[in-house]
């Protein structure tokens, strides 16, 4: 990989103060390396792209979000949209629902990185065309979301981000 990779982060609905900027840049650079390490995707996608756009939204906004790109009028606690196949230096989009990661942490006691990390996991995941639409798929997915998860946890208890 020859660029390193940048993410662009925006906030809709929610309050900037306690968000993991940094935490989520370092997260998205870490899940990109594992799955080329473990040759889970091409590495010569990067060659040309190399920008991640993460928007950070309340339940309203991803709502919205939800009800006009797939139909589904609720709230969900990410979205991912892919632009691999485009001309542009994007590699995808992934919204979070900061309400969310707050109520996932609150109810798995996890911190909320544990939370964010797990998100972005699952919609990196999603931008690289990994599914959950046949329980096959669902289980290799999730298998592979948790070795991140876990690989990333045990690579940063080393030090405080």
């Amino acid at each position: 990989m020859k660029k390193r990779i940048r993410v662009e982060i925006s906030y809709k609905g929610i309050k900037k103060k306690n968000i993991y900027s940094p935490f989520i840049k370092i997260t998205i650079e870490e899940i990109i390396f594992y799955l080329i390490k473990n040759k889970l995707i091409n590495k010569k996608i990067f060659e040309n792209k190399n920008i991640f756009d993460i928007l950070l939204c309340g339940n309203k906004e991803i709502k919205e979000l939800n009800k006009k790109y797939r139909n589904i009028n609720k709230e969900t606690n990410e979205l991912s949209f892919s632009y691999l196949k485009d001309k542009s230096d994007y590699i995808g989009g992934i919204v979070i629902n900061w309400d969310e990661v707050i109520r996932d942490s609150d109810k798995t006691f996890y911190d909320r990185k544990l939370s964010i990390l797990n998100f972005l996991s699952h919609a990196i995941l999603h931008i690289f065309g990994y599914t959950h639409d046949i329980p096959k798929t669902e289980k290799e997915m999730e298998k592979i979301k948790n070795r991140i998860v876990e690989h990333i946890t045990i690579t940063e208890e080393s030090y405080e981000l």
